[in-house]
């Protein structure tokens, strides 16, 4: 048996790859099939998983010194694979204490679970989380952290077109060279962001040529990278050593039609230097045989993802001392329980205080924020203000909304 090498030089072959037909990005499809997600429109080409957002006023941008505050936090999936016991974490600065269920040393965990985005879901699964906490002492500038952690998957694929002779003349060939080709619309934080191929080897006793395939990929989210088996371990901050090193690293399956690559390295470390990175590297051997002929390059990454947020939160001092020193609530200030987030609207809860009618509680303002922020402002029924302020949403209490009544 004989191999020619005919290495990766200047006197590389490339192999023909041909973007053609109907081929998409979530599974192996070959032209002239479609799946739902063929019709996704194209808004996630790569970048986004489990993304975090902080819910309007909580927290709060400004809260008082020993006043209870909510934290609501919402996770949204916008990839394109679905999401299963993830983790959320959240904690607040040491002027900040977290409380309630899921509360351990300070720090808040829950798990949460995620569909995809897809056809009959465009904006992708979405939950919310409430949290309580309790400004402990003034501070300028506190942040509270979140991060969602979770294991997610990749899956790229691409129509290709295989040519033993690339650079032969012949006319009636059913595929066009080309020597790279990008893969689109992955919606994954993870992406293949290019593949090269070539001929490395030809067998004049078995009459094949192989293949190979460098296949380039990079995190193109705002998120860290975790090896899909240390993910909970470097979430938490708990494994061990050799666990919590193991970030940036991702796992990958290749294959063309249902027959697996021979792929190295097993596990590829990413970089964000483009000139140093190194892609997986996967052979093919086929018979020449076969001559020219059309198929489908599968690749499945796996790895897990932790994406992170932060909300910056002024915790002021007591304003008044004398209404601090008082242990009845100014009537004006007592407020009726059961509307959207209590006292956090009016700047905190003051649970020392006592109001003459037990069915209210104590709140530090009189005024609720959209009235005490906005001058010529006023919350009123809707009925009343059809076009409130959109962007004053959850600053007033109850179904009322924040009007403008004179300019």
């Amino acid at each position: 048996m004989k191999y020619s090498a005919l290495g990766l030089s200047a006197a590389l072959i490339f192999a023909a790859i041909l973007v053609g037909g109907c081929a998409n990005s979530f599974g192996t499809a070959v032209s002239g099939s479609r799946t739902n997600n063929d019709v996704i429109p194209r808004t996630n080409v790569g970048g986004k998983g489990v993304e975090v957002f902080w819910l309007n006023n909580a927290p709060p941008d400004v809260v008082q010194k020993n006043a209870r505050f909510q934290i609501g936090i919402e996770l949204q999936n916008k990839g394109f694979q679905d999401v299963e016991e993830g983790i959320l974490r959240a904690w607040g600065c040491k002027s900040v204490q977290l409380e309630g269920s899921g509360v351990v040393n300070g720090v808040y965990s829950s798990t949460f679970d995620l569909r995809k985005s897809d056809i009959n879901n465009l904006a992708g699964g979405m939950t919310r989380k409430y949290l309580s906490a309790r400004a402990l002492d003034a501070e300028d500038s506190c942040y509270i952290h979140a991060q969602a952690c979770y294991i997610y998957q990749t899956h790229a694929s691409q129509q290709i077109c295989i040519d033993p002779e690339p650079y032969s003349e012949s006319s009636a060939k059913a595929c066009e060279f080309s020597e790279e080709v990008s893969v689109p619309t992955q919606g994954a934080p993870v992406v293949v962001d290019k593949i090269k191929t070539g001929i490395v080897a030809e067998s004049a006793e078995r009459g094949t040529a192989t293949f190979q395939f460098m296949i380039y990929v990079k995190n193109a989210g705002t998120g860290q990278v975790v090896a899909d088996d240390a993910l909970e371990a470097v979430c938490n901050g708990a494994g061990d050593s050799e666990s919590l090193e193991r970030i940036n690293i991702v796992k990958m399956d290749a294959r063309i039609g249902t027959l697996p690559l021979r792929c190295e390295p097993d596990e590829l470390v990413l970089t964000q230097d483009l000139e140093k990175r190194l892609p997986f590297t996967c052979t093919y051997e086929v018979s020449k045989d076969r001559g020219v002929f059309p198929t489908v390059l599968a690749l499945n990454l796996y790895y897990g993802y932790i994406q992170g947020s932060e909300v910056d939160v002024k915790i002021e001092g007591e304003k008044n001392e004398k209404f601090r020193e008082s242990p009845f609530c100014p009537p004006d200030n007592c407020k009726e329980r059961g509307v959207w987030g209590v006292c956090d609207i009016f700047g905190g809860f003051d649970e020392n205080r006592k109001c003459e009618d037990s069915s209210k509680v104590c709140c530090r303002e009189a005024l609720p924020k959209c009235e005490r922020e906005n001058s010529g402002y006023k919350c009123l029924p809707e009925s009343e203000c059809p076009n409130w302020d959109r962007d004053k949403v959850n600053s007033c209490p109850g179904a009322e909304r924040c009007c403008r009544v004179s300019s």
